[in-house]
This record gives C-alpha cells, sequence and structure tokens, in this order.
C-alpha cells in the first residue's frame, strides 16, 4: 500500500476572515475536484487515475495504482481541515468497510499528531512574544531597564574574569517635557522613537542601548580599553542626539546630557556602574547640557 500526504503548503490559504480556520488549513479553490469535494464536505472520497492526473512519478516496485482514497485530516467541530490524506488503492485489497475505516484511523492519528504539535508551536510562539515584550520597551522596541541590568550584571562577571572594562552611558534628554507640553504627547512619543534609532546609529555595533524610562536611555559598551575609547562613544551619540521639533506657533531643540562610568576590579554590580553614570549626567547639565561628562569620585 503506497501512502501520499497531500501537503497543507500546497494549496492556497482560505481568505474569507469570517470563516474559522487552522493556521495551515487548505483552500479548496486549486485543487482536483474530488479532493475539494472531501475537503469542503469532510467526507471520504474515492479518486480515479489521481497518480496520473497529479503528475506523480510512480514508486519502482509499487504496483501500479488505479484509484486513490481521499481522507480529510480534521480535529472537529467548525474548523476547516488541516490537509488531505490521500492513498492509493490496491487491486488486490477489497475496498470494504475494514478498509475504509483503517483509513479514516490512520487520518484521525495523523490529525491528532499535527493538531498537538501545532498547540505546542502556537505555545511556544506565545511563550516567547511574552517574554519578548517583558523585556522590551512597547514605544521604541529597545531593550527595557529590566533587561540592561540583567545583561549588565552579566557583562560584568564575564568581564572581570578577563580583565576586561564594560562603559556605560547614561543619557537623559534637554528640555524634553517642553516637547510634551508644547506640541503633545504623540511629538514626545515619536521624538522618543527617533532618538531610539539615533542612539542605535551613533554607538559600535556590539554595544546595547536600552530605554530606560521616560527620556533616559543608556548604552552597555563593552570591552572598553580606555576612557578615550568610551569618550569617542559618547561623542558620537551627544553628536547624532540634536534635534528640532515644531508646529505651527512653536519650535523646541532638543538636545542629550550623557553621563560616563567606566568599570574598574571594584565594580561589582550593575547599580555602582549606573549610580556613577546618573551622578555624571547630571554634572553634564550643570555645565550646560549637550555634552558629556566622564564620572570620578570629585563628583560625589
Amino acid at each position: 500500500m503506497h501512502l501520499d500526504h497531500v501537503s497543507a503548503r500546497s494549496a492556497r490559504h482560505v481568505t474569507d476572515p469570517g470563516e474559522r480556520r487552522r493556521p495551515g488549513a487548505l483552500d479548496a479553490d486549486g485543487l482536483l475536484p474530488e479532493l475539494g469535494d472531501s475537503l469542503v464536505s469532510g467526507r471520504m472520497m474515492i479518486s480515479e487515475r489521481l497518480v496520473q492526473r497529479l503528475g506523480l512519478q510512480p514508486v519502482t516496485g509499487v504496483p501500479s495504482l488505479n484509484c486513490a482514497i481521499v481522507v480529510p485530516l480534521t480535529a472537529g467541530g467548525n474548523v476547516p481541515p488541516l490537509g488531505l490524506l490521500v492513498a492509493g488503492i490496491s487491486d488486490r485489497l477489497p475496498l470494504d468497510g475494514d478498509y475504509r475505516t483503517f483509513f479514516a484511523l490512520a487520518a484521525a492519528q495523523i490529525s491528532g499528531a499535527a493538531s498537538a504539535a501545532e498547540a505546542a508551536e502556537m505555545e511556544r510562539t506565545r511563550a516567547a512574544e511574552a517574554r519578548h515584550r517583558s523585556l522590551h520597551d512597547a514605544l521604541t522596541g529597545l531593550p527595557n531597564r529590566a533587561a540592561l541590568f540583567d545583561h549588565l550584571g552579566q557583562v560584568l562577571v564575564s568581564l572581570r574574569k578577563h580583565e576586561q572594562r564594560v562603559g556605560f552611558l547614561f543619557i537623559d534628554l534637554d528640555d524634553f517635557k517642553i516637547v510634551n507640553d508644547m506640541l503633545g504627547h504623540q511629538a514626545g512619543d515619536d521624538l522618543l522613537c527617533d532618538v531610539a534609532r539615533r542612539i542605535r546609529r551613533a554607538v559600535r555595533p556590539g554595544d546595547v542601548a536600552a530605554r530606560l524610562g521616560g527620556d533616559e536611555f543608556a548604552v552597555v559598551c563593552e570591552d572598553i580599553a580606555s576612557v578615550g575609547e568610551l569618550e569617542t562613544i559618547a561623542d558620537h551619540v551627544v553628536a547624532a542626539l540634536p534635534t528640532t521639533r515644531s508646529d505651527e506657533a512653536n519650535t523646541v531643540v532638543v538636545t542629550a546630557s550623557v553621563g560616563m562610568a567606566l568599570s574598574d576590579p571594584g565594580t561589582t554590580t550593575p547599580d555602582e556602574l549606573v549610580r556613577a553614570a546618573d551622578v555624571a549626567m547630571y554634572r553634564a547639565k550643570r555645565r550646560g547640557r549637550d555634552r558629556h561628562q566622564l564620572f570620578d569620585s570629585s563628583l560625589l
């Protein structure tokens, strides 16, 4: 007995938005008449000369099959079949009730396995999407505060083992509140998305940019060899962020103040590095904004 399974990928998807269907459901359009009839009616059918009409290549050593039995792969309810089980009928076996029952049971087993696999895949997808949402900012798509601290903690542990240093940039927008107050919150949201894109373009490919919340952003810079290297990255960020927002009556220029901190052998937690960069960022604001400032103990 030679079996062929007509895959769900071999036909066009159902496009009627009012019809419930499985993600891989077949569309009856474009199928041979008896295949389409079986798909729509959900009934087992017999097809004449199916091998020749589909242009299938017979398997060597398998007796020539003149007919085929077509069985929908259904999961019950109003959900359309996932596919069709098509099996060649041997002339040596009678097409009686036992023969039909065998194929009905085989189709049920395939349907059950496919449904279970589909449900498992959907659950994995939902879990992955939920985890992504929990670790990313919904507005900008950047990693969020939780993801940043988790990543920074792992980096600190890894780099200490290799006696390398990690740099941290704390970025706070200057005059962002004026954009919200004068131009509206939609203008503010658009600006934050633009800033996120600019930061990603300004830093090195391996650096991790994140949104801490509000108008605060951060960048984790691994394997920093010197203060000068970190200052170069901060220069690029400061230069990339000045932007103008306006409406018919108002114009607002937004820049950024950036605090820099560089780990040392005594840095053990993300909080230490973030607090240091935060202190440096406020010093940059007091010095006139639109600039960066490196943390040192004299700032405390």
